[in-house]
């Protein structure tokens, strides 16, 4: 699974309040980190979708809503890969993957080359 084989990537951040105030950053500053690690890992970033979330999705982290604007942006900018700016769990992963039919990963995945 070379990633380098990808023709594009789909952004996802969200993050509840919670999370912004114990990670100490905000969701801008997690963005422009995970478009920094798209890059740096050859890809190219090809959308984003941003979500502020009250409380994580259990199935698919994201709301329904977000889900289905992420489904449209991908048919209609062809992206390959899905990269979440969040810790998903399999169950999601895995539910996110059969939703938009590509593969998903989450950022930290992007710079596991560098810890």
């Amino acid at each position: 699974n070379n990633l380098n084989d990808n023709n594009g990537i789909n952004a996802n951040g969200g993050n509840t309040p919670q999370e912004s105030q114990s990670l100490g950053f905000t969701l801008e500053e997690s963005m422009t980190e995970m478009r920094e690690l798209i890059k740096t890992a050859g890809l190219s970033l090809q959308g984003e979708i941003t979500q502020r979330l009250q409380e994580v999705n259990p199935k698919t982290y994201i709301g329904t809503g977000k889900v289905k604007e992420a489904q449209e942006l991908l048919e209609k900018v062809g992206c390959c890969t899905v990269v979440f700016d969040a810790e998903l769990t399999p169950g999601q992963q895995k539910a996110l993957e059969n939703v938009f039919n590509r593969k998903v990963i989450e950022n930290d995945f992007l710079g596991s080359d560098d810890d």
